[in-house]
């Protein structure tokens, strides 16, 4: 008489194999993907930190406050709004002339390698004009933002 064995169940190698390689592929494009995004958010939060200090530098300069005064220092008569360090920023003044032409800028700080060091800055011209420079990659780079000069 026969024995009848019930088939064995479960994977081969090569099935295991082939679901370990893809797992693996999709890894690695999620890595890839993740930094691009903490890398995009990180600037965006650069940004924010550095934008509210353009309001404050015209109210300033309308108050008839010299340009050559204003500061980073708070509780200065003259002070812009934004602190020398914020969470996402180092900021720094760009001379402001005669004519109220000068910079804010934000050198980010505790960020992913792509943008850690790089300048982002509002920079202001004689009229009045206020444009976005940076040296960020185009792909980092805010829509508003231009390719900083060199």
């Amino acid at each position: 008489m026969r024995h009848l064995t019930r088939p064995e169940r479960g994977f081969t190698l090569i099935e295991l194999m082939i679901v370990f390689a893809i797992i693996g592929i999709l890894a690695a494009i999620a890595t890839v993907s993740y930094v691009d995004y903490t890398a995009r958010a990180k600037v965006g939060s650069a940004l924010a930190d550095v934008t509210p200090a353009k309001t404050q530098t015209e109210l300033l300069l309308n108050r008839g406050v010299p340009p050559s005064d204003l500061s980073l220092t708070p509780n200065d008569d003259a002070y812009i709004g934004v602190p020398s360090q914020t969470a996402h920023c180092d900021m720094q003044i760009d001379a402001f002339g005669y004519g109220g032409a000068g910079a804010v800028r934000c050198v980010i700080r505790q960020g992913p390698p792509t943008v850690s060091g790089e300048l982002l800055a509002w920079q202001r011209d004689d009229d009045g004009v206020w444009t976005c420079v940076t040296s960020l990659e185009q792909r980092y780079r805010p829509g508003a933002c231009e390719e900083e000069p060199t």
